[in-house]
């Protein structure tokens, strides 16, 4: 585990890392391995979505979210960088109302503006190296008054989930990108992935400036350890006029 330069981590680096993973993590899901995945994220995401008519699934991997989304919303599109995971995406996910596309979200928000009802982004957020321009590009692709529900690590708590939360190079309160190996809380790999670590202000004032305001916010606990390792948060793409913020726990 070490730190690296966030400049030398690209949209497409960052797919190579994730086509390396997505067969294995079909088969964390899908055997029930990842208990955080069905158990607490999931289940947390399509509380806060509700139901909407149109959903983007933003770094949607190999699918299962957007497969367990569809069962509650109209239609689903599943976008991400990786080949490899739409590849077992369009084969996993075999439903009539979800789609997934080979592309990011930054290119894919450039053709497709404000056709969506919401979005949503399952531990994404901490894998993109652009944080601003991949908030922007969500919001470009979601209609007025559209929500945005997505889940990330914990700033707070994953240092210390992860075992960094000592180390001389780490800084809470500074954007940290930190490869390693992927781990879930049942099993290791040796398959080295990138996340970046940002303090939670962070995150609030970025989705702020991108034209979003919080509605709910949520902090989830995952299996065999007891703060709260991961928070989901809905936020409304800003009508015009006076922003407010109404925020529920």
């Amino acid at each position: 585990m070490k730190p690296v330069s966030l400049r030398s981590r690209t949209t497409t680096s960052v797919a190579a890392e994730w086509d390396k993973l997505a067969p294995l993590r079909v088969r964390q899901i899908e055997s029930g391995a990842d208990h955080s995945a069905r158990e607490v994220l999931g289940p947390a995401v399509i509380t806060l979505l509700g139901r909407r008519a149109s959903v983007l699934d933003v770094g949607c991997g190999t699918g299962w979210l957007a497969g367990l989304v569809s069962d509650h919303v109209d239609q689903v599109t599943g976008v991400d960088a990786s080949r490899t995971s739409i590849r077992l995406a369009c084969r996993t996910v075999r439903k009539r109302n979800v789609n997934f596309l080979n592309t990011p979200i930054e290119k894919f928000a450039n053709s497709h503006p404000s056709p969506f009802s919401a979005a949503v982004a399952n531990m994404t957020l901490s894998t993109v190296t652009n944080l601003p321009r991949v908030l922007s590009a969500i919001h470009r692709c979601l209609q007025s008054n559209g929500v945005f529900v997505f889940t990330i690590p914990h700033p707070c708590f994953w240092p210390t989930y992860w075992g960094y939360a000592e180390a001389p190079w780490f800084k809470y309160d500074t954007e940290i990108a930190i490869a390693a190996p992927f781990r879930i809380a049942s099993e290791g790999t040796a398959i080295v992935t990138t996340h970046v670590h940002r303090p939670l202000q962070q995150y609030l004032t970025m989705l702020k400036t991108a034209g979003f305001e919080l509605e709910r916010f949520r902090e989830l606990i995952g299996r065999g350890f007891a703060p709260p390792r991961f928070i989901a948060m809905r936020w409304q793409t800003r009508s015009t006029g006076r922003s407010s913020c109404v925020l529920r726990y």
